[in-house]
C-alpha cells in the first residue's frame, strides 16, 4: 500500500511538472526569448521543446526527459536556468522548483550573516545543553562549551572547517562521536541538498559543496540522494569521550537570514552529576560562547547599510 502511494505521488508530480512546462512554453514565442524566426513557422506559435533545449544548452532528448519528470537530480542551476528561460515568476516559479527540485526557492538570496548580541545570549541561555548557531551553508558561527565537551573544540579547527557536513565527512573524530556514521552522512547530505535547493547560487553553499565533492563517499552519495526534510526534532546516538554512547534528542529552530539554532538535549538525569555541574557553571555566561572569527560581527546594522 505504501509503495502504491509513493508511485501515485510520483506519477502526479510528473504530470504536474509536464503540464506546467508545456503551458509555460505555449505562452512564449521565439521572438520573446530572442530566437530568430525560422522560415515557414508561424510567428505566434509557442516554444517547442527544441527551442528550450537550445536556450539552456542541452539536447532535445535531455529536455524532453526533463519535461516528463524523468531527470531525478537536474541541478539547481539548471532549474534556475529553465525558470529564467520560460519567464517564470511568483507562484509558477515556486511550483516549478517544488516539482523539479523538491523545494521552493527563496524569494531573495540570503543576506550576509549578522551575529547580534542577542544570539550570543540565546546560546548562553541554553545552559549545559550543547548548542550552536549555523548559517545557511551549515557553517558553525557560535557554539558553547557543551559542543566542545560532547564533540570537539571547534576553535582548534581552521574557520573554514567549522562546518557540520564537512566535519561529518572529513574529520577523523566524526565516526567516534556519532553513532551509525554511514546513515548519518547519507541523511545529512540529503538535508544539505534541500538547503542547496532552497538557496540556489548561494556562494557559501557552493563553496561547501565543492569541498564535499572532493570526498569520494560524499561525491557518490550526491549523485543518488535527493532532498530530505529537516525535521524540527531529531535523535542521535552521541559517544561522549568519558561516558560512552548516549541517545540524545536535538531540536532546530530557524533564525533570520538563513541561520539556525541547534540544541542537543542530553538526558542529564542519567549522567554523572559532576558533568552537569561543570556545564552549569558556564550557563548564561555570554563570554563563554565562542565565535567563528572568520565571520564578521555586525551589530544592529541592516544588511543594506553594510558595504
Amino acid at each position: 500500500m505504501l509503495e502504491e502511494s509513493r508511485c501515485g505521488r510520483e506519477q502526479s508530480r510528473r504530470q504536474q511538472l509536464r503540464s506546467l512546462l508545456q503551458t509555460a512554453r505555449s505562452r512564449l514565442t521565439r521572438d520573446a526569448v530572442g530566437l530568430p524566426q525560422p522560415y515557414g513557422r508561424c510567428r505566434d506559435e509557442g516554444l517547442r521543446q527544441e527551442d528550450v533545449a537550445e536556450l539552456i544548452g542541452k539536447s532535445v532528448r535531455w529536455y524532453a526527459s526533463f519535461e516528463r519528470g524523468e531527470i531525478p537530480l537536474p541541478g539547481v542551476q539548471m532549474i534556475q536556468r529553465i525558470a529564467d528561460v520560460l519567464h517564470m515568476e511568483g507562484g509558477k516559479r515556486s511550483a516549478f522548483y517544488l516539482l523539479a527540485a523538491g523545494h521552493t526557492p527563496p524569494p531573495l538570496a540570503p543576506a550576509d550573516t549578522v551575529l547580534e548580541p542577542v544570539l550570543r545570549s540565546l546560546v548562553a541561555a541554553q545552559g549545559p545543553n550543547p548548542t550552536m548557531v549555523t548559517d545557511c551553508a551549515w557553517n558553525v558561527l557560535l557554539w558553547n562549551e557543551g559542543i566542545t565537551d560532547w564533540f570537539l573544540d571547534l576553535s582548534a579547527l581552521a574557520p573554514e572547517d567549522r562546518n557540520i557536513v564537512i566535519w561529518l565527512f572529513f574529520h577523523d573524530l566524526a565516526p567516534e562521536r556519532v553513532g551509525g556514521i554511514e546513515e548519518e552522512r547519507r541523511e545529512m547530505l540529503g538535508r544539505f541538498r534541500a538547503w542547496y535547493c532552497r538557496y540556489p547560487g548561494e556562494p557559501r553553499i557552493e563553496a561547501v559543496l565543492n569541498r564535499l565533492l572532493k570526498h569520494p563517499e560524499a561525491a557518490k552519495l550526491w549523485e543518488t540522494v535527493g532532498p530530505r526534510e529537516d525535521p524540527v526534532v531529531q535523535f542521535r546516538t552521541i559517544h561522549h569521550p568519558l561516558h560512552g554512547p548516549v541517545d540524545i534528542p536535538l531540536i532546530t529552530a530557524d533564525l533570520p537570514r538563513g541561520m539556525r539554532l541547534v540544541t542537543f538535549l542530553p538526558p542529564w538525569h542519567k549522567l554523572p552529576r559532576s558533568l552537569l555541574d561543570r556545564h552549569n557553571r558556564a550557563a548564561g555566561d555570554v563570554s563563554a560562547v565562542r565565535c567563528n572569527e572568520s565571520t564578521p560581527v555586525h551589530v544592529n546594522r541592516p544588511p543594506a547599510e553594510r558595504n
